[in-house]
């Protein structure tokens, strides 16, 4: 920060440093979650709109873990490993279109469907950087809801079919051992 010089004898001027919004911090769920729930991290910095998530989320059966700032849902979503995030654009620290870059750019969760939920209406931006939806905010109760659902659904566990296409039967064997998973069907064409 500069400081102004001292004239004639006067103390230096220190710029008035601008207030910071004091967010409110949400109880969440992390202190009782358990191998195998269904997690949803909110990234929402309006309490209010935040508190109406949280709620309808449990309605819908996913514990919850909540960040108003962008640098703390990075930290959860790699700590935590949530199910599905729901991810408001304009935060406090930086914009949501950074944290969805980050998410998607790092493989320890760039599997994880990101559902935006925003004032903003660039539904294409969203959609072109990896999110799995796009909600407009504000939103009915219902919509929030339905638009939970759908990520609900989408990020539910399903055997993946995989084909491997290979003429050596040896390589064939070889991958098949290294790619092989309960939730993998793999289909072999030579």
């Amino acid at each position: 920060v500069p400081v102004a010089p001292a004239q004639h004898g006067l103390a230096p001027v220190l710029p008035a440093a601008a207030p910071e919004r004091i967010i409110e911090q949400l109880p969440d769920d992390r202190l009782t979650l358990e191998p195998g729930d269904t997690i949803l991290l909110i990234v929402e910095d309006d309490p209010h709109y935040a508190r109406v998530l949280v709620d309808l989320a449990r309605d819908k059966g996913f514990k919850v873990l909540v960040a108003a700032r962008g640098t703390e849902a990075l930290d959860l979503a790699k700590q935590y490993q949530p199910t599905a995030i729901s991810l408001d654009v304009f935060l406090p620290d930086m914009l949501g279109w950074t944290v969805l870059s980050q998410l998607k750019h790092n493989p320890l969760t760039r599997h994880i469907p990101v559902q935006i939920i925003t004032l903003d209406e660039d539904r294409q931006h969203a959609l072109a950087r990896g999110a799995f939806s796009f909600v407009n905010k504000p939103t009915t109760t219902e919509g929030v809801a339905a638009a939970l659902s759908q990520i609900k659904e989408y990020a539910k566990p399903r055997r993946k079919r995989l084909l491997i296409v290979e003429d050596n039967a040896a390589e064939q064997m070889s991958i098949k051992e290294l790619l092989g998973h309960d939730d993998i069907e793999i289909v072999m064409a030579d």
